[in-house]
């Protein structure tokens, strides 16, 4: 009794040969290696995979196709940043193209947005003694990147036809700086810190916790075969910082 082995089958048994004498590529190899992990962004998705199959030209293979019946010339494509490879040995990288170099980040300023206010009344005047109070305050944040497409521009060149549209280089470009920041879906952070206010008799005393994102910003930049340089802004959310504030009134 034959046995039919699906793709995914295949790959956890270790297979080299799918049809014939054709051999996983390196950079393949390496894919199915991380338990189908890009090595371009980290994406992983061990149900679909983090890939779509194509043909050089973009045509997408359908799923039947990828049932261990993968032609000679397919191309991987992550579902994520768009990096793409030659899935088996002998593929033409040339039919890659150039937007699939890598993304170059250059860093330009930081800026502080406000983000909420937290008010907190300590009222002491009736009071005969000071009032001593601590508090702790915590905040939760998440470190996030956002890409400015209406500001990416591309420059100089003869064409920008090896340069990928705005979507995709965004794609990669998101994914280069969620690599560089160690960014993982739903990342997020804390501020907590501790204070402690004494408050004088005779006095009411408005506390007031300003938070503030630190953002920093940078360009996106990736470069085609020919000189031309596609750039994007984009800002990352670092940090985030508390301001106090207070205000008293005597009786």
């Amino acid at each position: 009794m034959k046995s039919r082995l699906g793709f995914r089958e295949l790959v956890a048994r270790g297979a080299d040969v799918v049809k014939g004498d054709v051999h996983w590529s390196d950079e393949h190899r390496v894919y199915l290696k991380a338990k189908l992990k890009c090595q371009s962004c980290g994406h992983q998705d061990p149900i679909r995979g983090a890939v779509q199959y194509q043909l050089p030209d973009g045509t997408a293979l359908s799923a039947g196709q990828h049932m261990g019946l993968l032609p000679k010339e397919a191309i991987a494509q992550c579902r994520s940043c768009s990096a793409r490879w030659p899935v088996f040995k002998g593929g033409s990288t040339a039919a890659i193209g150039a937007g699939s170099g890598a993304v170059e980040t250059i860093e330009t300023d930081r800026s502080l947005v406000p983000h909420r206010t937290d008010p907190l009344e300590l009222d002491n005047l009736d009071g005969t003694s000071p009032l001593k109070h601590t508090v702790t305050i915590s905040q939760e944040w998440a470190q996030t990147v956002q890409l400015d497409d209406e500001k990416s521009k591309v420059e100089g060149g003869t064409t920008s036809a090896d340069l990928p549209g705005v979507g995709t280089f965004g794609r990669k470009a998101e994914a280069a700086v969620k690599s560089t920041y160690s960014i993982t879906e739903g990342t997020k952070k804390a501020l907590t810190r501790e204070f402690s206010f004494e408050v004088p008799p005779g006095t009411k005393r408005v506390v007031s916790f300003n938070y503030a994102q630190v953002w920093q910003h940078e360009v996106a930049r990736l470069r085609g075969a020919d000189g031309a340089v596609a750039e994007i802004p984009f800002k990352v959310a670092v940090d985030m910082t508390v301001n106090v504030a207070q205000h008293d009134t005597t009786a």
